[in-house]
């Protein structure tokens, strides 16, 4: 190792403290910015590189200038649930940050046609205007941090090689074994690029089976069938065109909270409104209208427009608000849904009384 070398790692280890605390900001910034421009992302994750790290690699490449040439120091990596999402955090981060052409690179471009492995793309950046006029993010100012975007399946097979074979410090290249190592993980990687391909048809079938249930509704077909989470948003669809669905909250990055849609058709089962005919018959009472009327007016929204998660609270709270309370736990404590809901049960026992 040089002395430039050397030089570097003496102050990499003096400044690691900082270096971290930059990691963090470069995590929370990629985080935000893909929030912001509503990109579906599975997880973002950050690490500042050991000590130790910097200086295998140093020993290992021999860089001549590496103050400029080490870029991956922070790192920040972006999982997406499926590879046609990559595209769009791809995209954000260009459009957001100052990007070093020269040293990113999208490994999937580099694979032959036959070939199979790597997938990230790699993107070196820094900050630009407006986010270096932002005090948080001052110890980001002026340095080069790598962002890694790949799905969550090419996630697997990169941890996997990573440590068998990378990081491992094990030369395959040995007659008898070479040919069967690598020719096993290149069918592993070919294998899990197909079951990415194939997680992603699976969700567009959800969505034709969704979109076959829509068209049966706006028929008045199927009217009496129990609702399962499918035909939920197909009716929801389908009869309140105007608020937003579950599939346009997913699309815009804004997903309901996980695991609602169950609970939702529990809580409408519970409540006795599981079918077409009996929610549709109860969206129409002046109870649900005196609801939907408070809840928008609270969240400044036309009672159209309020979303499709908020119907199904609105509708069992108003008819029983016990259930809303046990079966839809994530809205328990909503101001706006608790207050529709008192307004609307007191113009149904009103209209009972009277």
């Amino acid at each position: 190792m040089d002395s430039r070398s050397r030089r570097f790692i003496e102050e990499y280890e003096r400044d690691l403290l900082e270096t971290r605390r930059a990691t963090a900001v470069a995590g929370e910034l990629v985080r935000d910015v893909l929030l912001r421009r509503e990109v579906l992302f599975y997880a973002v994750t950050h690490r500042a590189k050991t000590t130790e790290s910097v200086r295998s690699k140093l020993i290992e490449k021999r860089y001549s200038r590496p103050r400029r040439q080490v870029t991956d120091v922070i790192g920040v990596r972006i999982i997406t649930n499926h590879e046609d999402e990559i595209e769009a955090a791809v995209r954000a981060l260009r459009d957001e940050f100052q990007v070093d052409e020269a040293n990113s690179v999208d490994k999937r471009e580099s694979l032959g046609l036959r070939e199979f492995g790597y997938r990230s793309v790699h993107i070196i950046a820094r900050l630009r205007a407006p986010h270096t006029e932002v005090p948080e993010l001052r110890p980001l100012l002026g340095r080069w941090f790598e962002i890694q975007v790949r799905s969550a399946v090419e996630n697997v097979w990169a941890e996997i090689e990573h440590r068998v074979v990378y990081k491992s410090g094990v030369d395959y290249k040995v007659k008898g074994y070479a040919g069967t190592v690598y020719r096993r993980f290149g069918a592993l990687a070919g294998a899990l690029e197909v079951v990415d391909k194939e997680f992603t048809a699976l969700r567009e079938a959800r969505s034709a089976v969704i979109d076959f249930y829509k068209s049966r509704y706006r028929d008045r077909a199927d009217d009496r069938k129990p609702f399962d989470v499918a035909r939920l948003f197909a009716f929801l669809e389908a009869e309140r065109p105007n608020g937003l669905s579950w599939r346009e909250a997913a699309a815009a990055g804004r997903r309901f909270m996980p695991g609602v849609e169950l609970d939702s058709i529990r809580a409408l089962k519970a409540a006795r409104l599981n079918t077409a005919r009996s929610l549709r018959a109860m969206m129409r009472t002046r109870a649900f209208e005196a609801a939907a009327l408070a809840f928008a007016t609270a969240v400044g929204v036309t009672p159209a427009e309020i979303s499709h998660l908020a119907v199904v609270a609105l509708a069992v709270g108003v008819v029983r608000p016990r259930v809303l309370e046990t079966d839809l736990v994530p809205l328990r404590g909503d101001a706006a849904v608790e207050g529709a809901v008192r307004a609307g049960h007191a113009e149904l026992m009103r209209r009972r009384r009277g």
